[in-house]
């Protein structure tokens, strides 16, 4: 048996052993009126504007946001370590 879309031989039938695979099957569905689909879906993207996916606020906000949150553990640390050493000072006097 032959696949009627890819024309490659099944070696396993999916689909009434019409077809090779389910990529196949699906895509032979819309092969014939792909070009008329893409224009519709065209016209109704057409005037949208695109984001771009890294503008240089994004990365500027991310940078901001990663420094902001090392601070914040740089001064987490600093309030332990001060409380830590009054722990054991206290723990030593008794």
């Amino acid at each position: 048996m032959i696949c009627e879309n890819c024309n490659e031989e099944i070696k396993q039938s999916y689909g009434s052993n019409r077809f090779c695979c389910q990529k196949c099957a699906r895509s032979f569905a819309t092969k014939f009126k792909r070009k008329e689909i893409n224009e519709k879906v065209s016209k109704k993207l057409s005037g949208r504007t695109r984001r771009p996916k890294h503008s240089v606020n994004n990365v500027e906000n991310n940078f901001l946001r990663i420094n902001l949150k090392l601070d914040i553990v740089k001064m987490l640390v600093k309030i332990f370590r001060k409380f830590f050493i009054t722990i054991t000072i206290n723990e030593t006097k008794m």
